[in-house]
């Protein structure tokens, strides 16, 4: 961020305070634009950084800040020092590192902003060129100085050239854009208010957003574990694992949360430890919810697969017992045995161990609806049986009219009859055969 137009006449110095403390709060390269050269009162302009600095780096043990860039424009000493990063470098050791005897509170500025910035150049521009004081002027590059434009197409590439880009962290991490988002409304209620904040107030803030945003973090760290583990294609988990689990998973996200850099003491450390706990709880109570669909779905499952299996059992049995043949019962047993265990190893196939509860109470009906089909055919076999006797009995007392018919119409002689008898019994038994 670049600060020209700051610390002018026609603004509020309270106004030029926030809006310079703001862009150096959230830029990775804060740009301070100066014009002719860095005097004291400039360097004191930064004074509120080098105290929260010092208060950062008591806590962190980090630099807070990444880069500061002076940027002098139109330079007027360019035989003494040269334009450029050159001269800025020579220019910036001679006011931080002078030799010269200086006011303690200045020796003591200097050094505070040496340590609280990663890095800290200069550069020395020249005048642009008094056609740019003209009303008339357009900004047209052809109108600016030749010095001005070779230095401007030296400097541009140093500050944004891809491999100079710097990523903005705070206390040694990358921010992303949503994250760079919460420091800068942390940091607006701070600078919004009518005093000037302190560096206390402005820490705060920056501890508040890096906490929350590793507090956040943490959370979905915990999120997606439970959402993996509930995911629709995964089986029911009994509730005392999944509680299980919740309580693993909430223990690894606060162990995320404090492997990270967090600022602060620890009692202000305490109510994001609280909230990464309440997140967990709240919403184990969704994951538990959409685990105990998965066992009203398994139960429902198991009903269709119990059905499934009936009707299995029900068109094998009844393809057996097509025809009016009787089945021995010793025989029917055995094939009923069978085909009953064939039918509890289709269902069987289908058990998960999550669901052995309402597997085993499904099971158990599926049994019993077996035991009356087993009585349905058993009774439907006796029936077959007792038909077949009462058919028997039928073609013998028609056999018995016969033989007493063929017998009363044969002489009544002892020869005769014993003829008639042989013949009688013969027809007799044909018919029953």
């Amino acid at each position: 961020m670049d600060t020209q137009g700051t610390f002018d006449c026609e603004s509020t110095m309270k106004d030029c305070a926030n809006v310079f403390a703001l862009s150096t709060m959230i830029s990775s390269v804060q740009i301070f634009n100066i014009q002719s050269n860095i005097q004291k009162d400039d360097l004191q302009h930064l004074q509120l950084f080098t105290e929260y600095a010092r208060i950062a780096m008591e806590d962190t043990g980090k630099k807070p800040f990444q880069k500061l860039q002076f940027l002098i424009r139109d330079w007027p000493n360019e035989f003494e020092t040269p334009y450029g990063a050159i001269g800025g470098k020579l220019l910036l050791e001679t006011i931080l590192n002078s030799k010269e005897k200086r006011h303690e509170e200045n020796e003591q500025l200097c050094e505070n902003l040496k340590t609280s910035f990663d890095e800290i150049n200069c550069y020395l521009m020249p005048h642009p060129g008094l056609t740019v004081q003209k009303p008339d002027f357009q900004g047209c590059l052809k109108d600016l100085q030749d010095d001005f434009k070779k230095h401007l197409l030296d400097l541009i590439p140093l500050i944004l050239a891809p491999e100079n880009l710097i990523i903005k962290e705070i206390n040694g991490e990358k921010l992303k854009v949503a994250h760079l988002l919460e420091y800068i409304q942390l940091y607006f209620e701070s600078f919004n208010s009518k005093d000037f904040p302190e560096p206390t107030t402005i820490f705060k803030a920056t501890a508040e957003a890096n906490n929350q945003i590793h507090a956040t973090n943490a959370e979905e760290l915990y999120n997606i574990k439970m959402k993996q583990l509930t995911a629709p294609d995964q089986p029911y988990i009994d509730e005392a694992e999944l509680k299980k689990k919740h309580e693993e998973y909430m223990s690894q996200s606060i162990s995320d949360f404090e492997n990270k850099p967090i600022m602060g003491r620890a009692k202000f450390i305490q109510k994001y430890y609280n909230k990464i706990k309440n997140y967990a709880s709240s919403h184990f109570t969704q994951f538990a919810k959409i685990n105990e669909a998965k066992l009203a779905l398994a139960e429902l499952n198991y009903l269709n697969d119990k059905n499934s299996c009936i009707r299995s059992f029900e068109k094998v049995m009844d393809d057996f017992f097509i025809g009016d043949a009787y089945t021995p019962q010793d025989e029917f047993k055995k094939i009923m045995e069978n085909y009953k265990s064939k039918i509890l190893q289709q269902f069987d196939s289908k058990r998960t161990k999550s669901t052995e509860k309402i597997h085993t109470q499904i099971r158990k009906e599926l049994v019993e609806d077996l035991v009356k089909l087993y009585t349905k055919y058993n009774q439907q076999n006796e029936m077959k049986l007792a038909s077949i006797k009462s058919y028997i009995n039928m073609e013998c007392a028609e056999a018995k009219k016969l033989y007493d018919k063929l017998m009363n119409n044969s002489e009544q002689s002892i020869e005769a009859l014993t003829k008639a008898h042989a013949g009688a019994k013969k027809q007799a038994l044909e018919m029953v055969e």
